[in-house]
């Protein structure tokens, strides 16, 4: 653990502010941390899911072996005062409710490009609060926040930024088209609409799969470059968990998914990188993806 006035000091020198500190060296227990992102308590394995997060400081003791540092802004920063995370998410819970502050806090400082990025986020995670990702404990907000953020490794346009951070939200959630352009305009609006599938609810998943997944690569192919950008972001962001978890049980992985036959998915996964190829072959979020599939659907 580090003690507050080495947290004090690291803010200083990060340039924060007085409202922000940092909570990861402070809140990881044994098995469990509090994330603010997700406003959750989650298992400590997921401190992995830190390196893509915004709000991201730095780590305590290098990259590969310290723990993240989580910088965020904090009404009682330099109280002294140390809790456990789930007493670090009552305490944030109280101060969601009472004084408005949002699910997802502020990452961005005032006159900072990004406020549009921020402001998507922050919809997201109200948008997904509670949802966790297929057969896993994590918080289903790390998608979201981890697509984003792979899209701005691949673009300075903050709409499709924005598009990246939403692009889950029509499709798994009550909010529609038109909330998401009322909110954030029509750009927006429209390359959230183009990755959200038809989920015909009427037919069982596993039986609507294929054809859900045929139509949304015959419309990738004939998309702009935008959204072929958060498609990659989005199915990058998959990879990384799919490798994660298949390094973990294997096989099992295809248990979880409506899909079960892992060829289906290498076929999917592969066409969607083949599609992005010619305009993103040159960048490392599409050469990660493709080296990712290699490795875990060596066999199909």
């Amino acid at each position: 653990m580090l003690d507050v006035e080495t947290i004090v000091k690291a803010g200083t020198a990060l340039g924060l502010g007085k409202y922000t500190f940092l909570c990861h060296p402070r809140y990881v227990m044994e098995n469990e941390y509090y994330c603010r992102a997700a406003n959750s308590v989650i298992p400590a394995h997921s401190l992995r899911k830190c390196r893509f997060c915004p709000l991201l400081g730095g780590y305590t003791q290098g990259e590969q072996s310290g723990q993240p540092i989580c910088c965020y802004y904090d009404f009682h920063a330099g109280d002294g005062n140390f809790y456990t995370p789930h007493a670090e998410k009552e305490r944030i819970d109280a101060l969601i409710e009472q004084c408005g502050v949002p699910e997802f806090p502020h990452f961005i400082r005032p006159g900072e490009p990004g406020k549009l990025v921020e402001k998507a986020l922050q919809y997201a995670a109200v948008a997904h609060k509670g949802a966790k990702r297929k057969g896993s404990d994590l918080p289903y907000i790390f998608h979201p926040i981890e697509a984003a953020m792979i899209a701005w490794g691949l673009t300075d346009d903050e709409e499709v930024v924005a598009g990246a951070a939403l692009h889950d939200v029509v499709e798994d959630t009550v909010y529609t088209v038109d909330d998401i352009r009322a909110v954030f305009g029509d750009k927006v609006a429209a390359l959230v609409a183009s990755e959200s599938e038809d989920k015909r609810r009427d037919i069982a998943p596993e039986h609507s799969w294929q054809t859900r997944k045929e139509e949304a690569l015959e419309q990738l192919k004939h998309a702009s470059r935008n959204v072929k950008l958060i498609s990659l972001s989005d199915k990058l962001s998959n990879m990384r968990d799919m490798k994660f978890d298949f390094d973990e049980i294997k096989d099992e992985l295809w248990e979880r998914f409506n899909q079960r036959d892992p060829a289906a998915h290498a076929w999917y996964y592969r066409s969607v990188r083949d599609i992005c190829k010619a305009d993103f072959k040159e960048t490392p979020a599409w050469q990660e993806y493709a080296r990712l599939i290699d490795e875990v659907f060596e066999k199909y």
